[in-house]
């Protein structure tokens, strides 16, 4: 866990907690943890808690909201990033209830997200560890409230949330309404949910934003496995290879611009959606690809609809992006 820099009687005034020296021993790495809900986070580098954090809360039907206020910093914050380090809850459904809720839908525990924009982050439920998450605050006190809400069944749940307060004039601030912000010349982007190999949640649609580095004028997109152990790319119906086009993909899909080399001037290097069991810019491909962008800026849609029928081995998708140089 990271902490923020003070002097060991300014942690203790604040009520944080000492883990290890920062300044050449003359400050200490202080820690903040919001363990109680309801409680307000004031400071960055803030991490959301449960209850009895770091052990479990089996506790059933209980609401723990965090307001994530923002009016110390006199209007400056333009974004709230949240990091989940770890967040296990119980999972969507991997079959249809009968009462309407069919597979991928949150019928028990949630995570809410609100933002002063206007524009509400999609709800999520499961093991979504190993992502993140901006917010836009608006500049509008507070920058954003996070629900964990826990159902009816039986299950040991935690969760740390790191809260990171990002500068307006900043240069790690994201693009306007961009989900998850990646920077630097090579990565991997997750759906949420990917680490715990679980069915697609419902109900969302987002962006996933990649920073265009300078002399790097296009990026490209593979998964690291075309098998299913694990499963790097399901998305809608069958794992049977690829499919593209808003038709076959109406239900889940990652969404981008294609052009360069051999996709230009062939039908295929407009914007259109990706789906199915494998990832090619090949319809009825059995092996997955390599699928190149030079459309500004890089982005890659993610779009799950709320009353889509998937298949519980449809597990979303992690994809490697690399830039290309000019």
């Amino acid at each position: 866990m990271k902490g923020t820099c003070h002097t060991p009687d300014e942690c203790n005034q604040f009520g944080g907690i000492s883990r290890g020296n920062c300044a050449s021993g003359f400050g200490t790495c202080c820690v903040f943890f919001a363990r109680t809900c309801g409680q307000d986070v004031v400071r960055n580098s803030t991490y959301l808690v449960n209850p009895a954090h770091p052990d479990t809360n089996p506790e059933l039907g209980v609401t723990c909201q965090y307001n994530v206020n923002t009016d110390a910093f006199k209007d400056t914050i333009c974004q709230i990033r949240l990091d989940f380090d770890t967040v296990q809850t119980v999972a969507p459904l991997l079959a249809a209830d009968g009462a309407g809720n069919g597979i991928g839908s949150c019928t028990s525990d949630t995570i809410a997200f609100t933002s002063p924009s206007g524009k509400n982050p999609p709800t999520y439920c499961g093991d979504i560890s190993g992502t993140h998450m901006y917010i836009e605050t608006a500049r509008v006190n507070p920058g954003t409230t996070v629900t964990v809400t826990t159902g009816q069944t039986a299950f040991d749940r935690r969760w740390r949330i790191k809260v990171g307060y990002i500068d307006c004039f900043a240069i790690r601030r994201a693009p306007n309404d961009c989900l998850q912000y990646f920077t630097g010349v090579a990565g991997n982007v997750m759906s949420y949910g990917w680490t715990a190999q679980q069915v697609l949640t419902l109900n969302q649609a987002y962006t996933n934003c990649f920073r265009q580095e300078i002399g790097f004028c296009a990026i490209e997109f593979s998964v690291s496995n075309s098998g299913l152990n694990p499963d790097f790319f399901s998305l809608s119906g069958d794992n049977v290879g690829a499919k593209r086009g808003a038709g076959p993909c109406n239900i889940a899909s990652v969404m981008f611009t294609a052009a360069m080399e051999v996709q230009k001037n062939t039908g295929v290097d407009a914007t259109n959606y990706y789906c199915g069991g494998q990832f090619n810019i090949m319809s009825g491909a059995l092996q997955s690809g390599v699928v190149r962008s030079d459309a500004l800026p890089f982005e890659l849609r993610t779009i799950v609809v709320n009353n889509g029928v998937i298949v519980a081995s449809n597990v979303g998708f992690n994809i490697n992006y690399r830039q290309i140089a000019c």
